[in-house]
C-alpha cells in the first residue's frame, strides 16, 4: 500500500481524482502546501521543466551533465569522423566507450545539441 501524500489528497478533495499518468504539482514550491490553489495537474515531464524555469534545478548540458561520459571535443571529433564516412555507429561507440545508440545520437543531433 502506497502512503497517502497530504497534497494528493488535497487535491483529491477539491477536484476529484487525479488522472493516471499526471501528478500534483505544486505552484507555490512549498512541498508541504495543501492549499488546493496552489495545485496543478502535470506530467513529471512538466514538473522537470517546471523546477528549471523556477531556478530549483540549473539547466546542465553536455559536460555539465554529471553522468556525461564524453567531452565536447570528443562529440565533434565523433560528428567530424562519422561526416567523412570512415567510421560507423559501432566503431565510433567501441573508440568513446558508448553505446552505438548514443553516437546515433550525436550524429543526428539529438543530443549535445549546443555544439556547432
Amino acid at each position: 500500500m502506497n502512503a497517502l501524500l497530504a497534497h494528493h489528497v488535497s487535491w483529491e478533495l477539491h477536484h476529484g481524482p487525479i488522472p493516471k499518468g499526471l501528478h500534483v504539482l505544486h505552484k507555490c514550491d512549498i512541498p508541504a502546501c495543501v492549499n488546493p490553489d496552489h495545485l496543478f495537474l502535470g506530467t513529471q515531464a512538466d514538473n522537470m521543466r517546471d523546477k528549471v524555469k523556477k531556478g530549483r534545478q540549473p539547466y546542465r548540458r553536455g559536460e555539465e551533465v554529471q553522468a556525461s561520459r564524453l567531452t565536447a571535443q570528443q562529440v565533434v571529433d565523433i560528428r567530424h569522423d562519422y561526416a567523412l564516412g570512415v567510421e560507423t555507429h559501432r566503431s565510433l561507440g567501441k573508440k568513446y566507450g558508448v553505446s552505438h545508440h548514443t553516437i546515433g545520437v550525436i550524429v543526428r543531433r539529438n543530443g549535445w545539441t549546443h555544439l556547432e
